[in-house]
């Protein structure tokens, strides 16, 4: 039998991405997601490059910590007036006031979250072995919409992957799929 020891957050501080490193130098942790739009996250992903053979490198999707990687006048659902995403609490005290109590709009999100996928795909020159949402991310109806993740990763090439998305996600309902 064997442990997988999975860590979250690597590149949301330069600090932490050294702890990370340090639990993958010593053969402890196996698997862990990163964040694209940190302003270190190049740095991060050249210091985690020697040991991609070893562990599974994801991408924590992220809209609620530091600055997006799409200009925010293209998400404004998403940022603050300072153009940082809104943090969590901002997110939720949002989507609590919203009429639909979702204040992200799905083709902004889409648009960011195609940003830290590309990121990833020029950091590393491959997909990212997994996507992780992050548990504060807005809400945008996830057990409907994440189908677009999937295409993104594995069907669709960039170039025309939204509008696909965004039929596919009208088309097919993934009520059944439960994401935390």
């Amino acid at each position: 039998m064997k442990l997988l020891v999975q860590s979250d957050d690597y590149a949301i501080s330069p600090a932490v991405a050294r702890g990370i490193l340090y639990g993958i130098e010593n053969g402890i942790i196996r698997n862990t997601g990163m964040f694209m739009n940190m302003p270190w996250s190049v740095e991060c992903g050249k210091l985690i490059m020697p040991y991609l053979d070893k562990i599974a490198l994801g991408i924590d999707l992220n809209l609620t910590t530091g600055t997006p990687l799409t200009k925010p006048d293209l998400i404004p659902s998403l940022v603050q007036d300072n153009g940082a995403f809104h943090t969590s609490n901002e997110s939720r005290t949002l989507d609590a006031k919203a009429e639909n109590q979702e204040h992200a709009v799905l083709e902004e999100v889409i648009l960011e979250l195609e940003n830290q996928i590309k990121r990833f795909v020029e950091l590393f020159g491959r997909k990212p072995d997994y996507l992780r949402r992050q548990s504060s991310m807005p809400k945008v109806n996830w057990q409907r919409h994440m189908v677009f993740l999937f295409h993104l990763m594995f069907f669709i090439k960039y170039s025309s992957w939204r509008q696909h998305c965004l039929k596919w996600s009208g088309i097919l309902n993934l009520q059944l799929l439960k994401i935390n």
